[in-house]
């Protein structure tokens, strides 16, 4: 790690224009010139350059050493045999780490790591759609009690009108039937039938069972 401290020289004061030339679209410039010749530096280490103009969030620094702590990657850090040596350049410390059969376990570790989490992201989005179809299910589940409990209220007087019965003699009669209606409540008096029910739903499937004999 390198610390740059930009001093002005005849003040002796900080001053970020020693090294960045200003604000503005000057600065970013330079330090967009900096990070490229950054990247260029790390490019055998297979570090790569971040997304120009990316508008990625800064990692918080507790985040960043939850994820240094961690493992396998604590053990990167702990390994001896995977640190450079005093003044081993970069292409001969990538060779040969390279060969290094720890340095194969842990890529191994953190493929394994890698290949857990896009499991455990594919099953949440899996519980998040089985919520939602959930949601979307109970939704149709209230709409069609609604719907039931509309057609239990319905007038049976309108119903029997509905499927073709007429009112005589204080009764409705038609196809075979002989209904007397008693506010939500029926009794079909037909010799054939003899029984009764309660709303609209059981009126309308006691006499459409007679239609389907």
């Amino acid at each position: 790690m390198a610390y740059v401290v930009p001093i002005n020289e005849k003040t002796l004061q900080l001053s970020h224009k020693e090294m960045f030339g200003g604000n503005g679209r000057a600065a970013s410039i330079k330090l967009s010139k900096l990070q490229d010749s950054y990247a260029a530096a790390l490019a055998p280490l297979g570090i790569e350059r971040g997304v120009k103009g990316s508008k990625a969030t800064h990692t918080k620094v507790k985040e960043y050493y939850q994820a240094v702590n961690s493992e396998p990657l604590t053990a990167v850090w702990s390994n001896k045999k995977l640190e450079p040596e005093p003044f081993e350049s970069a292409t001969n410390y990538v060779a040969r780490i390279q060969n290094d059969d720890q340095f194969h376990v842990l890529n191994h570790q953190l493929a394994d790591r890698a290949f857990m989490q896009e499991r455990l992201e594919s099953a949440e989005q899996r519980a998040r759609a089985s919520e939602k179809e959930r949601q979307r299910l109970e939704k149709e589940v209230c709409e069609l009690k609604l719907k039931t409990q509309q057609l239990r209220d319905l007038a049976l007087e309108d119903v029997a009108w509905e499927l073709g019965l007429d009112y005589d003699q204080q009764r409705w009669r038609g196809h075979g039937h002989i209904i007397n209606i008693d506010g939500s409540k029926f009794y079909d008096f037909s010799p054939e039938q003899q029984k009764g029910g309660c709303g609209a739903i059981d009126l309308v499937m006691h006499v459409n069972q007679q239609f389907s004999f």
